[in-house]
């Protein structure tokens, strides 16, 4: 079945060379051939000495996608943006019927690998996106890091999953890359605006089966306390 690739690519004239911006690429998960039309796209940017695209560039929407092509996303220095809550709405046996019908078993063993991506040095960017409109570390690392759907039992794909850094690392540094803020967020530097959340439990020690009922107990925006529950 071909891939539909659905978004905006203008041409520019740039310099010398001919510069592919795509202002908005939406990825239907289930067409890992989109993603191989995206790359080839990018793969025609200009590009840095040692092969990274000279520009920063992003595909959306990773949930099933051929390792091959996350290899390539690593050698051109393309961001994921990665949706970790995106399990949380998923029912298991309605979500595994419909990755044996759509894509099967053996390339289902691909879907929400996360994993793959990190150890070809893809960065990594968190975002939300409807209906799940507000950040949950806790829940995303349950999803993301333990592989389980929101009604537990076994993992799915378990080794296609994250670290609890390297979520966070995700989260926060990855998030303020994707968005050219990493010189003023994403990490707790001398300089930067002291955005920080702080949560009631420590996410590195407890369980990963009983990290969701771990709440933020204070917030500070630039330095400044704006939520407290202590």
């Amino acid at each position: 079945m071909p891939a539909k690739c659905y978004g905006i690519l203008l041409r520019y004239r740039y310099d010398s060379y001919y510069f592919i911006p795509i202002y908005k690429l939406t990825i239907p998960p289930l067409f890992s051939g989109v993603n191989i039309i995206s790359i080839q796209i990018f793969n025609k940017c200009q590009k840095k000495p040692d092969g990274k695209l000279l520009s920063r560039h992003s595909i959306t929407d990773l949930e099933f996608s051929d390792p091959t092509d996350l290899e390539q996303m690593g050698e051109l220095g393309i961001i994921a943006e990665i949706y970790p809550q995106i399990q949380s709405i998923a029912e298991r046996s309605s979500k595994l019927a419909m990755i044996e019908e759509k894509i099967g078993k053996e390339r289902g063993r691909y879907y929400w690998n996360r994993r793959k991506m990190a150890d070809s040095k893809v960065i990594l960017s968190c975002a939300t996106d409807l209906p799940l409109l507000i950040d949950n570390i806790p829940e995303s690392i349950y999803h993301a890091c333990g592989g389980w759907f929101p009604e537990g039992g076994e993992a799915y794909n378990k080794e296609n999953t994250l670290t609890v850094p390297e979520l966070l690392k995700a989260w926060t540094k990855g998030g303020a890359y994707n968005l050219y803020c990493e010189d003023t967020l994403g990490t707790l530097e001398a300089g930067k605006k002291a955005d920080i959340a702080v949560l009631n439990e420590n996410i590195f020690e407890t369980a990963l089966e009983d990290i969701r009922h771990i709440q933020v107990c204070l917030t500070f925006v630039d330095g400044i306390p704006v939520y407290q529950a202590l």
